[in-house]
């Protein structure tokens, strides 16, 4: 049996409501499909962590960052 990819991940978007369907949808699409999709919204970062603990994030994650 293959070992199934494990993730965690956070979604950040401007309403709730589009966080928490994304958050489903992303977490059934797997890591490279979920990035994709995030990636083509608009004013919708995500952040996944993977299980070998690196962090993969979503192009213009850095837009939300404070800068200190």
């Amino acid at each position: 049996m293959e070992k199934q990819e494990q993730f965690f991940f956070s979604i950040i978007s401007s309403l709730s409501v589009d966080g928490d369907g994304l958050s489903t949808t992303c977490f059934a699409l797997g890591l490279t499909k979920g990035m994709e999709l995030v990636n083509e919204l608009d004013g919708v970062y995500a952040v996944f962590i993977t299980d070998d603990n690196v962090l993969h994030y979503s192009d213009n994650f850095d837009e939300i960052l404070i800068k200190e």
